[in-house]
């Protein structure tokens, strides 16, 4: 847990976004290419997208288990078939990178343009399921898929304490080297949908302190702190990880990966 964040979530993820005639499932979804995806997250809808380059038998029967998956989630997902091979679906083919990726392949993409899931070939419901995931983790997977420096910092009543465990969060993102590319995200009372991203950073829901995780893309963890945190001790965290070669630099950073 020390190293990596979301071992089921953010590895898989960013392994998948880095293998490197469509129709619709329903009249919403009529349009081709990348306005189908648009019109989806437009309705707050994720995405389940499934790619494939042919449609042999095999690919059929993977295709109706993922229709009957897509139709139990109708309400807050929406089934995108690409055929990589045609040509009104480059602009989403280009955007993910999937021109030699294993064939099926199912991306679960959230409202806001995070992968939330990518699962080449073999996909499951529970799978699939677990990957729609809440708002507040999306935002922070959304920040480390672009490159970016993520705290998740979970708090509890205490304001004060919630406050103290701020500070150094605040101070680090003011600071103009490192404040814009970094994201700062709270979890205060959250639901089961945040559940799994606060869990797989070993993270209680409700903590007796403030715990601060420190992320760095694409998903190593520099360090967790309790209660309060301090801007310099932050940045040595970070300086230390990053000459272990345990951390990669966020783009825009100015600084070169170990």
């Amino acid at each position: 847990m020390k190293k990596s964040l979301l071992i089921g979530m953010v590895t898989l993820i960013a392994g998948a976004f880095m293998v490197s005639a469509s129709w619709a499932a329903d009249a919403q979804n009529a349009a081709s290419g990348m306005k189908a995806f648009e019109t989806s997250w437009k309705a707050d809808h994720y995405v389940l997208a499934f790619f494939y380059s042919e449609m042999n038998d095999i690919v059929k029967e993977k295709k109706a288990s993922f229709e009957t998956i897509a139709a139990g989630l109708k309400d807050k997902a929406d089934a995108h078939f690409v055929d990589i091979k045609d040509p009104k679906q480059i602009d989403v083919v280009n955007l993910y990178k999937v021109d030699r990726a294993p064939m099926p392949l199912v991306l679960v993409v959230a409202p806001n343009g995070a992968i939330t899931g990518g699962f080449p070939r073999d996909f499951t419901e529970e799978r699939i399921l677990s990957s729609i995931v809440g708002p507040l983790s999306t935002q922070c997977l959304k920040a480390l898929q672009e490159g970016k420096f993520v705290f998740v910092c979970v708090q509890g009543d205490d304001v004060k304490a919630n406050a103290s465990a701020m500070k150094g969060v605040v101070d680090f993102k003011d600071d103009i080297q490192y404040g814009p590319i970094t994201e700062v995200v709270i979890f205060k009372g959250t639901g089961p949908s945040e559940q799994r991203m606060v869990k797989s950073l070993g993270l209680e829901e409700k903590p007796a302190e403030p715990v601060t995780a420190f992320l760095a893309p694409p998903g190593s963890m520099i360090g967790k702190f309790t209660g309060s945190t301090d801007k310099d001790k932050l940045v040595a965290a970070l300086t230390s990880r990053q000459k272990s070669g345990g951390a990669c630099c966020p783009a825009g950073s100015g600084k070169t990966c170990n």
